[in-house]
């Protein structure tokens, strides 16, 4: 119950602070938000920035020295590994529309797929990163927008990044 509250306060009141580079207010903001989000999940490491907008979920990892950023939407089973950092309105979805398509109607939706970030990953803005993709892996500096997804992974720029597999389930 508490945590639900404490998801609410963040939502609403996380997203009406400023953001943590406005001066003079941004950094207090920083902090407040950072301390529901450890409220919410004890899953949040040191020095962790949620920025404006931003929010956590009981079952979300979020490493040290990372962020969540402005107006960024996220899903249940989220891990970001070490010093993950993302640009503004990032969107993690772990869940799908369950189709049939012999009956043509919609049947739900399918189970969570864990999305995993690793250690030193930076997204860029306006990432879409669904359920099918797995794994970010470990160092990966490049700069991401538009659609991502497992084995057909592309940057923005039009190259192909690394997508491991092995986890695919």
């Amino acid at each position: 119950m508490w945590k639900r509250i404490l998801t609410c306060i963040l939502r609403v009141w996380g997203g009406m602070l400023p953001p943590s580079y406005c001066k003079p207010f941004g950094r207090i903001a920083q902090k407040f938000r950072a301390a529901l989000a450890a409220c919410i999940s004890p899953n949040i490491g040191k020095n962790v920035n949620i920025e404006k907008g931003g929010y956590v979920f009981p079952d979300t990892v979020v490493g040290d020295n990372s962020g969540i950023g402005v107006n960024c939407e996220i899903c249940r089973g989220l891990t970001l590994g070490k010093n993950v950092m993302m640009g503004p309105e990032c969107l993690f979805y772990s869940t799908n529309h369950k189709f049939n398509p012999e009956t043509r109607h919609f049947e739900g939706y399918t189970d969570i797929r864990p999305i995993v970030i690793e250690d030193d990953v930076w997204i860029g803005r306006r990432a879409i990163i669904m359920g099918r993709y797995h794994r970010q892996g470990r160092g990966n500096r490049r700069r991401f927008g538009g659609y991502q997804r497992c084995a057909a992974l592309l940057c923005g720029c039009g190259q192909s990044c690394d997508c491991s597999e092995k986890t695919a389930g």
